[in-house]
């Protein structure tokens, strides 16, 4: 395999369209700040690396992020992930049936932990204008 550095347009790119001007500008900046060899190194693993590969589609990859995150106890990296599943198009329906699938896997506590998450924002008006394009 080769030894190259990560195309950081590419994974700005990526992280734009999954998360949000905000939030890329945020997690990439500050890990740059901390260490550019650690951040080149996220940004060639996560954001090219496993965003980039195009196996999955992101609508499903969010999903997944949803699922796997529940079990966790991030809320604010369950944010992250809750959003760009509508950015990615997602719809209500299918995000609310991962975290309802959760309940069998991960407990009711954290199913009805995320679901208290989900209304919150969904009230606040978080996911509004999340949709792809």
């Amino acid at each position: 395999m080769e030894d190259t550095p990560p195309d950081r347009g590419s994974a700005e790119q990526i992280g734009l369209r999954l998360f949000g001007e905000e939030r890329t500008r945020y997690r990439l900046g500050m890990l740059r700040d901390l260490d550019p060899g650690f951040a080149r190194l996220f940004e060639a693993w996560a954001y090219a690396g496993l965003y980039g590969r195009g196996v999955l589609d992101d609508r499903v990859r969010e999903l997944c992020a949803v699922a796997a995150l529940i079990p966790q106890n991030r809320p604010a990296v369950l944010e992250t992930h809750l959003k760009a599943a509508f950015r990615c198009g997602a719809n209500r329906q299918e995000v609310l049936e991962v975290i309802f699938q959760s309940g069998i896997y991960a407990g009711l506590p954290a199913c009805l932990s995320t679901l208290d998450q989900f209304k919150r924002l969904e009230d606040a008006g978080e996911f509004a204008g999340l949709e792809p394009g």
